[in-house]
């Protein structure tokens, strides 16, 4: 398989990604984590089941 690039796909670009999820990302990931409220789902499934994971984050049970 062939591997596609994005244009941006660069060191500084990269650099840049990570910076801001280490300022935005992150004390939000932990504070819902902190709370109780943060819903994690395996995005590497096929989408049905991430379908179902979220649906069931976000209503519940049925």
């Amino acid at each position: 398989a062939r591997l596609n690039r994005r244009t941006d796909d660069n060191a500084e670009t990269i650099k840049t990604r990570l910076v801001t999820y280490e300022q935005e990302t992150r004390p939000l990931v932990e504070y819902y984590q902190r709370t109780g409220r943060l819903r994690r789902v395996d995005g590497a499934r096929d989408p049905e089941a991430i379908y179902a994971d979220i649906e069931k984050a976000v209503i519940g049970d049925r």
